[in-house]
C-alpha cells in the first residue's frame, strides 16, 4: 500500500518545507507532482522553487505536461489530475485518497500553529489508516534542521 508522510510545520515555514521534501525526492530520482489549492499558490511555489536552495536546481513546471515536457521531473498543478509515470504526490492542500493511491508515496502538511487543521489532518490520518495506506509521522523541525 502506499506511504503517506504526515509532516509537522508551521503555517508560515509550510512551503519552504515542502520546497524541502521536493527536493529531497528529487535528489533520489523521482518523479514528483505537487498539488496546490489555486494558480496563485502554484506561482508563488514556481518562484521559490527558483529561490530555495542556491546549489542546486529542481527542473519544474506549472501544469499538465505537454509532449515536449513530459521528461520535467517535477510538475505543480491545481488539480487532481495523475501525470504518468508520477511517483511521488506532495500536497499543499488535502487531496482526495483515491487519487492519492495512485502515488507510490505522498506528503502532506500539518499546520502545528492551526488548530482547524490539525484536526482536519487527524481525521485525515484516521480515514487513510482505515483504508490500509501505510503512515509515518514526522515531528516538527525548524527549517534549518531539514537536511540533519
Amino acid at each position: 500500500m502506499p506511504v503517506i508522510h504526515f509532516v509537522e510545520t508551521k503555517e508560515s515555514e509550510k512551503s519552504k518545507c515542502l520546497c524541502y521534501w521536493v527536493e529531497k525526492f528529487y535528489l533520489a530520482g523521482k518523479k514528483i507532482q505537487i498539488v496546490v489549492s489555486e494558480h496563485i499558490e502554484a506561482q508563488d511555489l514556481d518562484y521559490l522553487l527558483w529561490v530555495f536552495n542556491q546549489r542546486s536546481f529542481i527542473p519544474h513546471a506549472i501544469g499538465y505536461p505537454e509532449t515536449d515536457d513530459i521528461l520535467t521531473p517535477v510538475h505543480i498543478l491545481t488539480e487532481e489530475s495523475k501525470i504518468p509515470d508520477s511517483e511521488v504526490l506532495i500536497m499543499s492542500r488535502e487531496c482526495a485518497l483515491d487519487f492519492v493511491s495512485q502515488f507510490e508515496e505522498s506528503v502532506n502538511f500539518i499546520c502545528m500553529d492551526n488548530q482547524d487543521h490539525k484536526k482536519q489532518c487527524r481525521n485525515y490520518w484516521i480515514e487513510a489508516r482505515d483504508r490500509g495506506f501505510t503512515l509515518k509521522h514526522h515531528r516538527y523541525k525548524p527549517l534549518g534542521m531539514l537536511r540533519n
